[in-house]
């Protein structure tokens, strides 16, 4: 499998944006390095709620009293 030349850059550079005040949004979900910054950040309010990216369990999982 051959990865494109900018790989690493784009990886570097996403992860840089995550460290930062602005992709706050994104704490606590997935995201891809190939996603556009600009694109999240017009849609950060639907992410937001609708809590997009995330993943979790609901229903009862005990049936202990």
């Amino acid at each position: 499998m051959t990865f494109p030349s900018h790989a690493a850059e784009l990886a570097g550079a996403f992860a840089v944006y995550l460290a930062t005040e602005r992709a706050k949004y994104l704490n606590g979900k997935y995201a891809s390095v190939n996603w556009d910054v600009e694109e999240l950040e017009a849609r950060q309010e639907d992410i937001i709620s609708k809590g997009l990216f995330t993943e979790g369990l609901k229903g009862v999982f005990s049936t202990v009293a």
